[in-house]
């Protein structure tokens, strides 16, 4: 499949997830209350907007929450590819400790239970240093070409920040596999003409080894990213104001529940899809600079 049937399948695909939605309302036996989230009354266009703006929290816990993980990912991989014992017992012990721990119990742990075991407001500091940043980027640059108020209350990234990491967590130990698996599908002689050139360990990794594992694991990394996207509705039990968190607050104040969550599963329908798009398209790309179908 080219690259502009693969566009075409994610257009259609997320119409058809809208038409699906559409079909849902008008055979629910009656007891759908469209006017909830109707766009073309004030209210409902409320609502929405309202659901819809925790897509950016969602999006930026999803894709530092996967930055992050790839990064450790690669940390606790390269101990496993190694000859010496004690550092493959540690790979396997992070891999299997990690991975055991579900994401919600992580999620809990890390935001309540970290700072009570450390005796610092970590998250509380990482709040304040993106409010600075937030403050000074908006109020410097932004604000005065675009005419936008100032801002100048504080808003808490702590659950983020530590929904951030905990979904990093969570997800490294099974990037560390796809790594591995990576890294072992390389053919030996590739390594011995790195080292026949002479090659430090750095070096090859870098120009060797890695392109081409980049090529072997993108579609297993694009797989897992979609699972960062999708655990990021966890951050709910933490009180982030997600996609998730934000249907939850129209159906605490609509006592509504079958319309705000049905619209909330066509959120994470579309924007799943237009991952899943990307994601082939980069991995079309890649298999055309190697030459390769």
């Amino acid at each position: 499949m080219n690259a502009r049937n693969e566009a075409l399948f994610t257009l259609l695909s997320i119409i058809g997830a809208i038409v699906l939605w559409l079909l849902l309302s008008k055979i629910s036996n009656g007891v759908w209350r469209g006017n909830v989230i109707d766009p073309s009354l004030k209210g409902g266009w409320n609502n929405v907007v309202f659901m819809a703006s925790g897509l950016g929290t969602t999006v930026l816990i999803a894709l530092v929450g996967m930055l992050l993980s790839l990064a450790l990912g690669m940390v606790i991989a390269l101990p496993g590819l190694s000859s010496f014992g004690p550092a493959k017992l540690l790979n396997r012990m992070l891999v299997e400790y990690l991975r055991a721990i579900p994401p919600i119990v992580m999620l809990l742990w890390i935001f309540y239970a970290l700072p009570i075991l450390t005796g610092q407001d970590f998250f509380s500091g990482i709040s304040a240093l993106f409010n600075a940043i937030r403050t000074g980027v908006w109020n410097g640059l932004i604000a005065p070409l675009s005419g936008g108020e100032p801002i100048t209350r504080a808003a808490d990234f702590s659950r983020i920040v530590a929904g951030i990491i905990a979904l990093a967590l969570v997800d490294a130990p099974f990037v560390a596999e796809i790594y591995r698996s990576g890294f072992q599908s390389i053919e030996r002689g590739q390594h011995d003409a790195a080292d026949a050139l002479g090659l430090t360990y750095a070096a090859k990794l870098r120009f060797v080894l890695v392109p081409q594992v980049v090529r072997i694991v993108l579609p297993a990394l694009g797989n897992q990213f979609v699972l960062m996207v999708k655990m990021s509705s966890l951050v709910y039990v933490l009180g982030a104001q997600d996609l998730t968190q934000r249907a939850g607050e129209i159906t605490t104040s609509t006592f509504l529940w079958l319309e705000p969550y049905t619209f909330l599963v066509l959120e994470y329908l579309i924007l799943v899809l237009l991952i899943s798009g990307i994601v082939r398209l980069v991995e079309l790309r890649l298999r055309a600079g190697y030459g390769t179908r």
